[in-house]
């Protein structure tokens, strides 16, 4: 993955929740972007998981991609996480 592409998901406005796909398969949710820092020119990614604690840093170009969460209506109740 490139890392603009990943820095442009982490800092757009209107933020959109998203989920990083890693290698294995495995997803690491971000459903805010203060729990992420990537400095711009850089290829690593701190991700604090959200009721994990601790954080991942990740190489940013092992991850395979970025999948959004589904947009919700206005107004919507959201659950714990975040569906």
């Amino acid at each position: 993955m490139k890392t603009e592409d990943l820095y442009d998901a982490i800092h757009a406005t209107p933020f959109r929740p998203f989920s990083v796909i890693l290698p294995s398969g495995e997803r690491m949710h971000l459903h805010h972007p203060e729990f992420a820092a990537l400095p711009p020119g850089k290829r690593s990614v701190s991700i604090h998981p959200r009721g994990e604690g601790g954080v991942r840093v990740l190489d940013v170009a092992l991850l395979v991609g970025i999948e959004y969460d589904v947009a919700s209506p206005a107004g919507a109740i959201r659950d714990e996480e975040g569906d």
